[in-house]
This record gives C-alpha cells, sequence and structure tokens, in this order.
C-alpha cells in the first residue's frame, strides 16, 4: 500500500469523505485528492492534523510501520518487565507491613 491508499484508507475508517476530512483538515478537497493519490505531499502541519484526526502517528501515516522489537529486544524487555514487577510487590508487602503494624 503506498502513502497515498495509507492516506485515504484512514479517512475511510474514520467514515469520512474527502470534503468532510478536508474540511476537518482545513485544507481544499482537492488537495487531499492528490494527496490520496500521490500527486502531491502534505506538509508537516497537514501531517500533524491527519496523525490526530485519524487518530495514528506520523509514522504510520507515512510509512505504515510501527515500532518493532526483534525477539531479543522482547525477551530482554520481559525479563526487565518481571523484575520490576517482583520489586513492585515485594514494595507493596511491606508497606501492607507497615499498615498492620500502625493498626
Amino acid at each position: 500500500m503506498n502513502q497515498g491508499e495509507r492516506f485515504q484508507s484512514y479517512r475511510k475508517k474514520k467514515n469520512l469523505s474527502q470534503k468532510e476530512a478536508a474540511e476537518l483538515l482545513g485544507i481544499k478537497p482537492y488537495q487531499l485528492a492528490n494527496y490520496e493519490t500521490n500527486r502531491s505531499e502534505p506538509s508537516i502541519r497537514v501531517l500533524k492534523d491527519m496523525s490526530r484526526l485519524y487518530k495514528v502517528s506520523i509514522d504510520r501515516l507515512v510509512n505504515n510501520s510501527s515500532l518493532q522489537m526483534t525477539s531479543e529486544q522482547q525477551r530482554l524487555f520481559e525479563e526487565e518487565k518481571a523484575q520490576y514487577m517482583n520489586e513492585l510487590e515485594e514494595i507493596i508487602a511491606r508497606l501492607k507491613n507497615l499498615d498492620n503494624k500502625d493498626q
């Protein structure tokens, strides 16, 4: 899927016509049509507005990508998350003990 097709796809997911989306973006309908057919590229301001309107990142609008972790990064992330969860559980247990002693 090319960039213009992504713009169109996100607009349609929001059930907006080109005219409605263009009005919300503060541009002319023909400009949006040009973006969706790859005849021209939107400015940074328009990309920011599209991102807000369609509720997707600019990266996803332009590249249709999201940051992906490698399997090794995912494994390390899960290990670190487990460690933090264990530490949090220990802190909660200590706080409960302190609370019980105060009562």
